[in-house]
């Protein structure tokens, strides 16, 4: 995401101010950017199978201040975040080519319980 939140037009998308590098999930126009994007890429490839999303090294996750609050309940976290938008964003891709099968990495995941991978 570095490539587009550097750029001051994007730069209210990040999820600390003065680190580029990750998307404020909480935002709606943040999933509206990564779906554009989707579509783009979708539309370049019309025969894929598989579209790889990212979603990697999201170092700056839950310290933006929407995030420092949503992680103040009790039940949420930083795993359950990231989890939260990599549904939404592949929920986007089967949106809009239910044949492509959504990939993340999942280095942001290591530590949720299995039930929630589901």
């Amino acid at each position: 995401m570095e490539f587009v939140l550097k750029h001051t037009a994007f730069a209210h998308l990040r999820e600390v101010g003065s680190f580029p590098c990750t998307l404020n999930p909480h935002e709606a126009e943040s999933l509206a950017l990564v779906g554009a994007m989707i579509d783009q890429v979708l539309e370049l490839h019309p025969g894929a199978q598989r579209l790889h999303v990212g979603c990697d090294e999201v170092y700056y996750l839950g310290e933006g201040e929407a995030s420092r609050r949503w992680l103040q309940q009790e039940q949420n976290s930083t795993g359950k975040l990231c989890l939260s938008h990599m549904r939404a964003v592949a929920s986007r891709v089967k949106a809009r080519r239910p044949s492509v099968t959504p990939l993340v990495w999942d280095d942001m995941l290591p530590d949720l319980p299995e039930d929630q991978l589901a």
